[in-house]
């Protein structure tokens, strides 16, 4: 995350923060930006209460525990409904954010789903639609999310790179 405002897709060499395509939302910006690491304001996404602080603004869009594919909540604790036209999403996709609920036993998946609103009624039709649609058995799944991951805990699915 970059200055509390963006998602960023950039690299990190030694003590430098490098984005090679500085200029991507912001055509007037130079098209390289180099900076000491510290100063570049680039942090990693720390848990599932501080991703949707940025989602809600740079990428207009609502946030709700997901409540509709429990078998998938550890990973995907997060829907995400655009403000803007259709859509809707599970997040986070992102290897980051994975890696980061992985090493913490999926605990902030469960915190998240604990206290994130459930989504408004339109959101679990549309989703038991895909639900339906779906030909994986962990989008099959129905039932509470937060018992859900709190089952993968216990069987320590955290652990395996197949869950």
């Amino acid at each position: 995350m970059l200055r509390e405002s963006y998602f960023q897709n950039a690299m990190q060499f030694g003590t430098y923060y490098v984005d090679v395509a500085n200029d991507t939302v912001n055509p007037a910006k130079p098209q390289i930006e180099i900076l000491p690491l510290k100063k570049s304001g680039m942090v990693p996404v720390y848990d599932f209460f501080h991703f949707p602080r940025i989602v809600d603004t740079y990428w207009n869009r609502e946030i709700y525990a997901n409540t509709e594919f429990p078998g998938i909540a550890a990973i995907f604790p997060i829907i995400c409904v655009n403000r803007v036209g259709v859509g809707i999403s599970l997040a986070p996709a992102s290897d980051q954010m994975t890696t980061m609920t992985r090493l913490r036993k999926f605990q902030p998946s469960l915190d998240f789903l604990k206290s994130a609103p459930p989504p408004p009624e339109a959101v679990p039709h549309e989703l038991a639609r895909r639900r339906e649609a779906s030909t994986h058995e962990l989008m099959k799944i129905v039932g509470d999310p937060v018992a859900a991951v709190e089952r993968a805990i216990g069987d320590q699915g955290y652990e395996r790179d197949t869950y």
